[in-house]
């Protein structure tokens, strides 16, 4: 019975072994490293096309991108 429960339980325990390795903080990388999200890149730096940067050229930042909202007005005759 001991060898069947190491065989019942070894898969468990490689899952959260497994588990245990794929979570968790990740290192931060400097400019160039690549990343996935921000908090993968050292501070300072943003994540832009998987790339650690504090080159913010190439962000589209256009001030037409939303509509003001003016409160007073009404619809359109």
């Amino acid at each position: 019975m001991g060898s069947r429960l190491a065989w019942l339980g070894a898969p468990f325990l490689a899952a959260i072994v497994g588990a245990m390795h794929c979570g968790g903080p990740a290192k931060e990388g400097g400019s160039g490293a690549e990343c996935f999200r921000a908090e993968e890149c050292a501070a300072g730096l943003v994540c832009i096309d998987k790339v650690c940067t504090s080159d913010l050229t190439s962000v589209n930042f256009r001030s037409d991108a939303g509509m003001a909202i003016d409160a007073g007005a009404g619809p359109a005759d």
